[in-house]
């Protein structure tokens, strides 16, 4: 394990994975026009479960019955999730910016999911930035439509693995709707921002919202249109997450007051306490990199340049 210092909390590093990403990155350069063909692939896939739909849900039942919770979490990360690490981390690569991470994290302190340090991406061009955030979301779109057409050829053969593709099928479409969802801070809105050229923008509209909230002058330069476009979206980004945590915590909590009855509930407030934790270090660690970066500002910078850097920064 490496004594490379991870960029977030709840995270623990293995290996510096930049060979590994500039050998997919060399070997798969030559095919890379093959990413034309995923979306009609995907189209195909929609149109197979369509034609296929009650016999799917069937399908899906026995599968959800089967899975435990578990071993729903592991099936995401060994699919899902490594899937889209492995397609970031090559197209770094290929972009000549690379991870200088690989390992594991938790997140909100309690769900496992690998873990690639995407931090080079801030160096690169907005086009480059996007082939990065989409290769996330196709490789996603990849699983769902391998999964799906697979299952609708092997589904009659009575064996499993008609089954597993199916997993693997939902597996990616799931995970593609809620990171593609650009309400969230995710590769979906890093990308839908990247392509409007705006890169800033999530974080822009939440500060300004926050302004508004707390009776905060506001930038004079801002266009009237675009500011409310920014708190509207600022305002949807905020329901929705709320509306989404809150479901969680519901279906949780009853849960496990459902299987464990009052133990359930000491369960609860413990797994509240892990993601309490989990936020605080991860305000912490963000507050430190800043000061970090303001120390090294202040010990290489001339007090002219400073100012510059300031006015850039504004």
């Amino acid at each position: 394990m490496t004594d490379k210092k991870p960029s977030q909390p709840f995270t623990w590093i293995w290996f510096n994975p930049t060979r590994m990403f500039q050998f997919f990155a060399a070997n798969l350069a030559p095919v890379r026009w093959l990413a034309i063909l995923i979306w009609p692939f995907a189209i195909f896939a929609g149109i197979a479960a369509i034609f296929n739909w009650y016999e799917m849900l069937a399908h899906i039942s026995r599968l959800l019955f089967k899975l435990s919770f578990w071993e729903s979490i592991l099936l995401g990360l060994l699919t899902s999730n490594l899937a889209s690490k492995l397609a970031v981390g090559t197209v770094m690569s290929y972009y000549r910016v690379n991870s200088q991470g690989f390992g594991i994290t938790l997140l909100f302190g309690l769900l496992p999911r690998f873990f690639v340090d995407r931090r080079p991406i801030k160096n690169l061009e907005l086009v480059q930035k996007k082939t990065c955030y989409a290769s996330t979301l196709l490789a996603k779109i990849i699983l769902f439509a391998v999964g799906i057409l697979v299952w609708a050829i092997t589904r009659r053969t009575g064996s499993g693995a008609s089954e597993i593709f199916l997993a693997l099928g939902i597996t990616g479409f799931s995970s593609f709707l809620f990171v593609a969802n650009p309400l969230l801070p995710l590769d979906g809105s890093k990308w839908l921002c990247a392509r409007l050229k705006k890169p800033t923008l999530y974080r822009d509209s939440l500060q300004l919202m926050y302004m508004i909230a707390t009776r905060r002058p506001t930038p004079s330069g801002l266009d009237p249109r675009a500011k409310t476009v920014m708190v509207l979206f600022a305002l949807a980004a905020i329901t929705f997450t709320a509306v989404l945590i809150y479901s969680v915590l519901s279906v949780v909590a009853s849960g496990l007051e459902r299987q464990f009855q009052g133990a359930g509930v000491l369960i609860f407030c413990f797994l509240i306490a892990v993601v309490i934790s989990f936020l605080i270090s991860r305000v912490l660690s963000r507050k430190s990199s800043k000061a970090n970066r303001g120390a090294g500002v202040g010990k290489n910078t001339p007090r002219k340049q400073k100012r510059n850097l300031a006015v850039r920064r504004d």
